[in-house]
């Protein structure tokens, strides 16, 4: 998956199948999406994604080495701001996180220098965020979809 239509795409055709529960993971696919969706209108301009997680020190290693690999571990807590409080359908979910593309895709070049640090990775580009929720997503997908 190479943008977000891709990966609505590919949780909406999840959806659809009726997948329900991750394979092994916590969260179900209506769960993941609005966690997804959660991460994405908080990194825009204004947005709260939670306190730091991580040293300043460390943040930009961090940041370099998720950006550049296009992997991210798993098992590391999402910040509770970031956690979805009840449980949504898998279809409420896909169209909360569209609603969220929507924006971010939608933001003006001149609010696109205004985005939101990231709790890990300290201060983001729109281009550093529009390729961080590629791979998040990716990172979450592998749980419905079985990937490495």
């Amino acid at each position: 998956m190479k943008n977000n239509p891709e990966v609505l795409a590919a949780l909406q055709h999840l959806a659809e199948e009726g997948a329900t529960e991750s394979k092994g993971g916590r969260w179900s696919l209506g769960r993941l999406c609005d966690h997804l969706a959660k991460t994405m209108r908080g990194s825009l301009p204004g947005g709260d994604l939670g306190s730091p997680v991580i040293s300043m020190w460390l943040r930009p290693l961090v940041k370099r080495a998720v950006l550049w690999t296009g992997w991210m571990p798993t098992g590391a807590p999402a910040p509770s701001s970031l956690v979805p409080e009840h449980e949504v359908s898998a279809q409420e979910g896909v169209d909360r996180l569209a609603e969220a593309v929507e924006a971010f895709d939608a933001l003006p070049e001149g609010e696109r220098n205004r985005m939101t640090p990231s709790p890990a990775m300290g201060p983001m580009s729109y281009d550093d965020w529009r390729k961080l929720h590629l791979i998040h997503a990716r990172h979450h997908l592998r749980r419905f979809t079985g990937e490495k």
